[in-house]
């Protein structure tokens, strides 16, 4: 699915390049003046704050390996699958945006993903030294949370669209938590215990690098539309991999104060983890439907 990400982004570029030289376009280094009223869905690109509330209809993808004594090959242990996880829940997004200048801008997100499933399991779960015996009851929670703070430059300014450069940080949140009948090997190896109730919980916080194409359009009076494009390979204290997000979005502004809009985002991280109490390989990715209501001022 890789290959998707980045068609997507090399679509965002291409359409940054075909705008550039767009007759009427200003650039970074001049002067943004535009003359004339501006349609609700044109102050959009001008107003100095946005504010997005919506409520995510999603289906999330969560599986990973935690090394152990008795784990020290990488058994994967797919949270979607073996648990149901990936079943579509309902979650809230929050974005606020501040427009320090006519051509650039902070913008801060924030997305929840809480999913905790019972389930009697089919086959032996190994998880760092625990092992959840088949035909037992197990109980999986996953937290998943992102914060993410980013500088925008539009280095394409139009009346009603512009193309910017994206840059910052997300940082992932994201805790495990395994409970049920299961046998503990002892650090170091050895027989493993009599199988009694485990719980186990492993966390990671990763702080991740931003950096992306963002495009936005008042295609008419009160239609805005925004896609974004974020992909990037890193390897830093503990954490190798790659992550990627797609974000396209339609607004209908009733005014230019207020306004209500429909998205789809797909974001999706591969690690693999020494960090924290996490000690293997994390793949974690959400993807569905946002319906969200918009305040500008």
């Amino acid at each position: 699915m890789r290959h998707n990400y980045v068609l997507a982004m090399v679509g965002v570029a291409l359409g940054a390049i075909a705008v550039i030289g767009a007759p009427g376009v200003a650039r970074a280094d001049q002067d943004v003046i535009f003359t004339g009223s501006l349609s609700d869905a044109e102050k959009l690109l001008v107003n100095p704050f946005t504010i997005d509330v919506g409520t995510y209809v999603v289906s999330s993808n969560i599986s990973g390996n935690l090394r152990g004594s008795a784990n020290t090959g990488g058994n994967n242990v797919d949270f979607s699958q073996d648990f149901g996880t990936d079943a579509n829940e309902t979650r809230v997004r929050a974005g606020f945006l501040w427009r320090i200048t006519p051509t650039q801008a902070v913008r801060f997100n924030y997305f929840n993903n809480d999913v905790s499933r019972t389930k009697q399991i089919s086959q032996d779960i190994n998880w760092g030294d625990n092992t959840y015996l088949a035909g037992g009851l197990v109980t999986a929670e996953t937290k998943f949370n992102i914060y993410e703070a980013s500088y925008e430059w539009a280095f394409v300014k139009h009346r009603n669209y512009d193309v910017s450069l994206t840059a910052g940080v997300h940082v992932e949140d994201f805790t495990v938590k395994l409970a049920g009948n299961a046998t503990v090997t002892p650090p170091g190896g050895g027989p493993p215990s009599t199988a009694s109730f485990q719980s186990q919980s492993n966390s990671v916080t990763a702080p991740l690098p931003v950096i992306g194409l963002r495009a936005d359009w008042a295609a008419m009076d009160h239609l805005y539309f925004d896609v974004s494009g974020q992909l990037f390979k890193f390897s830093y204290q503990g954490i190798d991999g790659n992550w990627s997000d797609i974000w396209v979005g339609m607004t209908w502004m009733f005014n230019e104060h207020f306004g209500v809009g429909v998205a789809y985002d797909r974001f999706a991280v591969h690690v693999d983890l020494t960090k924290g109490s996490f000690d293997g390989r994390l793949n974690l990715g959400y993807q569905g439907g946002l319906i969200f209501v918009r305040g500008a001022f």
